[in-house]
């Protein structure tokens, strides 16, 4: 993690690790800087953030949840 952090610090925002041209994040998420390091920065794409919403919802349809269904996530995001 000091790496990734380190590499933030001297590119900032995403480091040199960020996969894709800058132009194409479309949403930046943070790590909770629970760890007291510091927090990371994730650039997404269009598609990232499409494939991390199927990944958030699948759980929630195979417990069987539906259209019009309501619940409440407890959960950190």
């Amino acid at each position: 993690k000091a790496e990734f952090l380190q590499d933030q610090e001297e590119h900032p925002p995403f480091g040199l690790r960020i996969g894709v041209p800058r132009q194409e994040v479309a949403l930046v998420n943070l790590t909770g800087g629970t760890s007291g390091q510091g927090q990371e920065v994730y650039g997404r794409t269009h598609a990232d953030v499409i494939v991390q919403s199927h990944l958030h919802f699948l759980p929630w349809y195979i417990a069987g949840l539906r259209a019009g269904d309501f619940a409440i996530n407890c959960a950190p995001t």
